[in-house]
Parts: C-alpha cells; sequence; structure tokens
C-alpha cells in the first residue's frame, strides 16, 4: 500500500503549469512577500578613514508585520527637504540603486540579526552628512506593487566607526 502512494501514477497534480500570484490568493493561497517597508532606527551617517557613509537600515515587512526579505531592486535618495514641510524636497543630493535579484546578492546586504537589509552608501561631498537631510528608501519588487518610506536623517555629530579586536 505504501508502494502505491509513492509512485507517480498514484497522485496527479490538479492544478494549471500558468498559476500567478494572483490565481493563487484567489484560491486562498496566501503568498508571502514584502507589503510594507521602512527605514530602520539605527540609520546613521558615520565617518570612517575613507570618508563618510550613510549606513542605511532598511525593513520590509510581510503582512503579519514580520521582518521578510524581498527580491527586486531598491532606490535611496537622499534630499534636503523644507524644514516648514519635510515632506517637501528641495533639492536632490545623492541616489543609490541596488538591485537585489540574487542569492548572493541579498546575502551581502541582509543581516538576519537586526533582520534589515544594511547599505553602506559613499558621500563624496562629508557636509552633507552635517545637515538633517531627508532619506527616501524605494523598492521595487520583481513582483507585486512598489513600496517606499522616508525618514530624517543626520543633522549631528557623525559616528566613528567602531574598530573591531582584530584592526
Amino acid at each position: 500500500m505504501l508502494v502505491l502512494a509513492l509512485s507517480p501514477c498514484a497522485c496527479q497534480w490538479k492544478g494549471s503549469a500558468g498559476q500567478g500570484a494572483g490565481d493563487h490568493e484567489a484560491l486562498g493561497v496566501w503568498q508571502i512577500r514584502p507589503v510594507s517597508i521602512r527605514v530602520y532606527p539605527g540609520t546613521r551617517f558615520v565617518r570612517e578613514p575613507n570618508g563618510v557613509l550613510l549606513e542605511a537600515r532598511i525593513e520590509l515587512s510581510d503582512a503579519m508585520g514580520d521582518p521578510i526579505k524581498g527580491v527586486g531592486h531598491f532606490r535611496l535618495e537622499l534630499s534636503t527637504f523644507d524644514p516648514t514641510d519635510p515632506r517637501k524636497v528641495t533639492a536632490p543630493l545623492y541616489q543609490w540603486q541596488v538591485p537585489l535579484l540574487t542569492m548572493e546578492e541579498n546575502r551581502e546586504h541582509y543581516d538576519g540579526v537586526t533582520r534589515t537589509y544594511s547599505f553602506r552608501l559613499e558621500l563624496d561631498n562629508p557636509d552633507a552628512a552635517a545637515q538633517r537631510v531627508q532619506l527616501r528608501v524605494t523598492f521595487e519588487p520583481v513582483t507585486g506593487p512598489r513600496l517606499t518610506s522616508t525618514s530624517l536623517v543626520g543633522g549631528g555629530a557623525l559616528h566613528e566607526r567602531s574598530k573591531t579586536p582584530t584592526e
């Protein structure tokens, strides 16, 4: 009886070969994917021997609010803003594009301890880190809607890079 249950003839696939994500949801099957994004509070400017970096930490979350990995493209934009209305960008300063399409790209940027993506982004003008600026992060997943979050960063003293015991 056990042999019959495991034989290829004993069971047959009932679904169609071309089902997409929407079809699964119509059948009541939950698709685990990012539905929200936030700039993690640990995002900051850091002074290193080679210059100044923006250490951006970004969290993607699923429909249950749990941190999750994603496949797609991140765009991070640093801009000055109108202090009377932080939603009004006045001048773009920097823009970075970060693809996360492969397992290796995800492995490079995902921090399993904080469950965030960590991006170390170089600034060629350290003066940008001395002012309060707006960071806008957009995640364009391979499938699903675009996700966006903004946060104000900087405006204070630069953090010095912590040295590890091996340095």
